[in-house]
């Protein structure tokens, strides 16, 4: 089910031309000279009402309708009941329900949509949606998505009114799936096309991360200009303090994050901290802190959302957020939440 969420979204949403910069320090300021951090209104945000599914955890763009598989078998495919509200209204809207049922009959239908343990084989339905050119009709897009957790799975189609999201990109399509991930033992995080990652690793020197950059990271910043303001937000992430524990502080890192990220946005390239914990035992006694920084084109990905929180912070109680999420404050913050993303 998908629940509907008042958000201060501090990345564009609706897909603007340009982020509009804030007044920041100079690049060679060090984080502790930031008295505070950014209000979502300086950051270009605006509060919008926006649907989730994946638990909270994708946040649907205006335009942008989910229709869930994970839970249906092939008959519940094809129930009218199924589908959401808002989602058979846009269909009926544009007439489109009898080819979207004519779709959904077709894949409940082939063997190869199901795998052996019950679940959807996303990659066959994938299939389906590219022979008919992900269209259901002229300004209509309709894409095989999923998203993917340590203990969890999430199967759905995403259908795109191009008329009201005309640049919106699936981030979670299959078919837009890139080369860039995170290996957790047990479990692998995709990224889409356009996402380029640069760990950081706790086991490592901290000074790694001034001496080697990540080959399409490199290539990246070498296209759009940005060595040089690449440099400076290294010098601000070595320059944090750590006393003990974890070599890298996710709460540390908020400010180079935060002082340097219009930099990079103005010239289409946007910045993003994530980290997950990995519980390594059953009895949750040892944690494994994976961290890295997600570096965005925008011109490959103007919607793009950090996958670990839905980009909005920690997730508060209930799966609800606050705007001080969007800061990357740690607001209703509980040992039993393990993922974050300071966006």
């Amino acid at each position: 089910m998908m629940t509907a969420v008042l958000l201060d979204v501090g990345v564009p949403v609706a897909v603007p031309e340009q982020p509009t910069p804030i007044a920041c320090p100079g690049p060679n300021v060090t984080p502790r000279t930031l008295s505070r951090l950014p209000t979502a209104e300086e950051v270009g945000g605006h509060a919008i009402s926006l649907n989730t599914i994946c638990e909270g955890k994708h946040a649907l763009l205006p335009g942008v309708y989910a229709f869930i598989l994970t839970g249906l078998s092939r008959k519940t495919l094809i129930d009218p009941r199924r589908r959401e509200p808002n989602l058979s209204a846009f269909l009926q809207r544009k007439h489109l329900t009898a080819k979207f049922e004519f779709g959904l009959q077709r894949i409940a239908s082939w063997k190869e949509t199901k795998k052996l343990l019950g679940t959807w084989n996303i990659k066959a339905i994938d299939k389906a949606m590219s022979n008919d050119s992900y269209q259901l009709a002229e300004n209509v897009h309709i894409f095989a998505c999923e998203r993917i957790s340590e203990t969890k799975s999430w199967q759905f189609l995403e259908i795109i009114d191009r008329s009201v999201a005309p640049k919106y990109v699936s981030q979670y399509a299959i078919s837009n799936l890139g080369q860039a991930k995170i290996e957790i033992p047990y479990f692998t995080i995709r990224f889409p096309r356009g996402v380029f990652i640069e760990e950081l690793k706790q086991r490592e020197k901290r000074t790694k991360l001034r001496e080697y950059t990540p080959p399409d990271v490199l290539t990246l910043l070498q296209r759009q200009d940005l060595l040089q303001e690449y440099d400076a937000f290294i010098q601000d992430c070595l320059a944090t303090e750590y006393k003990y524990g974890p070599k890298w502080d996710p709460e540390k890192l908020t400010g180079p994050i935060f002082l340097h990220r219009n930099f990079f946005r103005a010239k289409n390239v946007d910045l993003h901290l994530a980290y997950k914990v990995h519980r390594s035992n059953a009895h949750h006694s040892i944690d494994q802190l994976h961290m890295w920084i997600e570096y965005v084109d925008l011109s490959i990905l103007p919607n793009y959302i950090p996958q670990r929180g839905v980009g909005f912070g920690v997730r508060a109680k209930n799966n609800a957020f606050t705007a001080n999420n969007v800061l990357g404050t740690r607001v209703g913050y509980k040992r039993t939440e393990i993922e974050c993303s300071i966006s």
